[in-house]
């Protein structure tokens, strides 16, 4: 039984070898596709869990500087009493 032939441009074979794949729809248009996501759900992804991390590590540092702040009030003077005896 001969091997089937392989067409070079067929969407399938495409998509097997290559998880990122230019697609064409009904209307002929092409779009990205990452895998089974397209690519703008793809960075919309990407973006808001980089405003997640960014946001809970800057809530972390101002939460930690405030408690530390908490815990550690300012330096107070003290003076030590003379007990000498005379």
């Amino acid at each position: 039984m001969p091997p089937e032939a392989i067409v070079p441009n067929d969407p399938e074979v495409l998509n097997a070898k290559n998880p990122v794949a230019i697609e064409s729809t009904d209307a002929g248009v092409q779009t990205r596709r990452l895998g089974d996501m397209k690519a703008s759900t793809f960075w919309f992804l990407l973006v808001l869990i980089s405003i997640i991390v960014i946001g809970a590590t800057i809530g972390g540092a101002v939460g930690g500087s405030i408690a530390a702040r908490k815990y550690h009030p300012a330096e107070t003077v003290t003076q030590a009493v003379s007990t000498r005896y005379i």
